[in-house]
């Protein structure tokens, strides 16, 4: 998987549009987004930075797939919190 289809799929899971993106980073042009969204392994670095900045992504997850991509820690995160919240219903029934 390259670079850009970790693009691809995080944008699609998050369902973020073109437009939200080019919203975000005014540097961005809608010519360059497409053509570098279809036809290229490697993201521009204003749309990375986007990713980063507005959504939470993790560049080195888009750069080298290595580390917690955003979804995964959203993931994890969430399941911590209703771990805690079991215990905390536990602890109280106890009582």
């Amino acid at each position: 998987m390259t670079a850009n289809d970790r693009v691809r799929t995080i944008i699609q899971k998050l369902g973020i549009k073109q437009r939200d993106i080019l919203e975000k980073e005014p540097r961005l042009k809608q010519n360059t987004l497409s053509i570098n969204l279809k036809n290229s392994d490697w993201p521009n670095g204003y749309l990375a930075a986007a990713l980063s900045k507005y959504w939470g992504v993790n560049l080195n997850w888009i750069y080298t797939g290595e580390g917690v991509s955003m979804l995964q820690q959203v993931e994890k995160e969430a399941q911590i919190s209703y771990l805690k919240q079991q215990l905390k219903e536990l602890s109280s029934t106890s009582d």
